[in-house]
């Protein structure tokens, strides 16, 4: 009750903003969602895509049989969450999100002559959590790519044997004095496709989040530093909204239609806040 209550605190948005939103020019956030079975791929495709807000997908359908599929993931600039479960047989529920973050720019306050570039690391915090009967049978993978960077791309991935966290601590060489771009993809895919799984039950579940830092976002030679407006980074620093200190992410049931029309509005209302703090600085 007290992780749906905070649902729903953090909601009244993102079907205003869903509405409202212009597509994407040069940052980009989307969240997708893919009921799958092992003889159909990709009916219930949702997507959202928007520029300078959130973007959320959602997916719901039940069968006769009480059969279901339920899933639903929301990305904002430097952070995701979704939840999913399913209860069909030889079905489940796959989540994308991806944020790209293009205004980053690391800038040196020394007294000495700024390098061109500087060696670095850049963090992500994940959380990735399953159910207990999955035996591997569900799976989470996180990627990141950028320009700017002396790295091409780079992606962590696990089966779903037990929850996952941690800390990526992603190491590069950064240009300093220009904009670089960052994107971070995630996946989480949970299914009931085992025979043995089959057998005994035929329900899954499973929720993920991701964000900007761990606690820094950047760790850079002394003097150096990173800031961003979309990404919410000062001082190498993220200091915007975070699902995994909002226990957002603990929720691994997904909310119905009405339900969802309240957490976008609760989620817009969050963003609006902040944009007026901002401004008042």
């Amino acid at each position: 009750m007290k992780v749906q209550v905070k649902i729903l605190q953090y909601a009244v948005i993102a079907t205003t903003i869903f509405s409202v939103s212009s597509p994407v020019a040069a940052s980009l956030i989307q969240s997708k969602v893919l009921a799958f079975n092992q003889s159909s791929q990709g009916f219930g495709d949702s997507t959202g895509v928007h520029e300078h807000a959130l973007s959320t997908a959602f997916y719901y359908q039940t069968y006769p049989d009480g059969g279901f599929y339920r899933g639903q993931t929301v990305t904002g600039f430097g952070w995701a969450s979704g939840s999913a479960s399913s209860r069909i047989v030889d079905g489940g529920i796959r989540l994308f999100s991806t944020f790209t973050i293009d205004d980053i720019v690391i800038s040196y306050t020394g007294n000495q002559t700024a390098e061109t570039h500087v060696p670095g690391e850049h963090h992500i915090t994940y959380h990735a959590n399953f159910a207990p009967h999955l035996n591997g049978n569900s799976t989470f993978s996180l990627g990141a790519q950028g320009s700017g960077f002396s790295y091409t791309g780079k992606t962590l991935y696990a089966d779903g044997q037990e929850p996952l966290s941690g800390v990526w601590d992603i190491k590069g060489l950064y240009a300093v004095g220009t904009n670089l771009t960052l994107t971070i993809f995630s996946e989480l895919s949970i299914a009931n496709q085992l025979p043995e799984v089959q057998s005994a039950v035929r329900s899954s579940y499973g929720g993920f989040a991701t964000v900007l830092g761990g606690s820094p976002v950047f760790i850079l030679p002394e003097f150096y530093s990173a800031n961003s407006a979309d990404g919410s980074i000062v001082d190498n620093m993220y200091v915007g909204f975070n699902p995994l200190a909002s226990d957002v992410h603990n929720s691994v049931s997904v909310p119905e239609p009405g339900t969802l029309c309240v957490f976008a509005t609760g989620l817009l209302g969050l963003l609006i806040n902040r944009r007026r703090t901002q401004s008042r600085g």
